[in-house]
């Protein structure tokens, strides 16, 4: 089985990406933010994800507390590097299972973070989603309601997809309409 992961900053347009891929393809096209979410919504692994971070991230029903998670992880280099110690592998453990029982000879999955946790190398080829930066905070104000501050904060505390080395990967520039990007996306599909 040939896996194939599509990666890029926030904003960049992995999820459009992926949702052309699996509407002209055959191919099972898999999501880690869909694995995590699924996740979540186990008792057992909330509370691994409890005791990896050493405090209660749980609301009274035991569901995750987002918003407590996020204040607690964001400015907290330690504890957000415990959460993506705990929740990483077991999402790209996942993905891998999903991945092998899909039985197709080639499989995507969508990974916003991919090279942050060094997975990359579990796939044998990466698509990676380039587009401007002002069109990416554009794109992710429009979709989330946060401020240009708190979207470029983000940006700036992710991996910098403008410091690869280009020629590894199979790169897909997103700076047009949703036809080019469409045209861009085929053509590699078909390459493949």
């Amino acid at each position: 089985m040939k896996k194939i992961a599509i990666t890029g900053g926030i904003g960049s347009g992995k999820s459009t990406v992926a949702a052309i891929i699996a509407k002209e393809t055959s191919f099972p096209v898999f999501s880690a933010d869909r694995v995590y979410a699924e996740l979540v919504e186990d008792p057992e692994f909330l509370q691994g994800l409890c005791r990896a971070l050493s405090c209660n991230v749980l609301t009274p029903e035991g569901k995750l507390d987002r918003q407590k998670l996020s204040r607690l992880t964001f400015g907290n280099s330690e504890l957000r590097q415990n959460l993506n110690a705990y929740t990483h592998p077991a999402v790209m453990d996942q993905l891998d299972r999903l991945m092998e029982e899909s039985k197709s000879p080639v499989a995507y999955a969508e990974v916003p973070l991919l090279f942050e946790g060094g997975f990359d190398s579990r796939f044998h080829e990466v698509i990676v989603v380039f587009r401007d930066r002002e069109a990416r905070i554009r794109a992710v104000m429009a979709r989330s309601g946060l401020t240009r501050a708190q979207v470029t904060e983000r940006m700036d505390a992710q991996f910098n997809y403008d410091n690869l080395r280009r020629n590894e990967y199979t790169v897909i520039e997103n700076n047009g309409n949703l036809d080019s990007l469409r045209s861009a996306v085929l053509a590699v599909i078909h390459e493949k």
